[in-house]
């Protein structure tokens, strides 16, 4: 009802239009609807909330910038590799995706880089 409703549509059309969804990406299609998104969400936060946390432990800050952080650039490297050791502990697993170091001038700090995961 709330698809229907939000897109102006009948909720025979919104059932058709689910179910369309779901057959097109059907190996996660019992995710829909299980509040997963906010589960994986919770986890993104934790990973960055850990990165900032390992960041100034050891002695250099970080800004979060949704599921990446700007750091200092000659502290870049350190950063990245907080970003997989905190992936690691929180999940218990290696981290299959790789960090991507983007650079990024932003004038009244001076130069900056910006982390980004990215996955295969």
């Amino acid at each position: 009802m709330a698809l229907a409703d939000d897109a102006g549509i009948s909720r025979a059309s919104a059932a058709r239009l689910l179910g369309a969804i779901e057959k097109r990406h059907k190996p996660i299609s019992e995710a829909f609807g299980s509040d997963a998104g906010v589960r994986l969400m919770r986890i993104d936060s934790e990973l960055i909330l850990g990165a900032l946390r390992a960041s100034n432990d050891d002695g250099f800050g970080a800004l979060p910038v949704h599921d990446s952080l700007i750091a200092p650039a000659r502290f870049i490297n350190l950063a990245a590799e907080k970003m997989v050791e905190v992936f690691e502990t929180l999940l218990g697993r290696a981290n299959t995706c790789q960090v991507k170091i983007k650079g990024i001038k932003v004038p009244h700090m001076g130069e900056g880089r910006r982390l980004l995961p990215t996955c295969p």
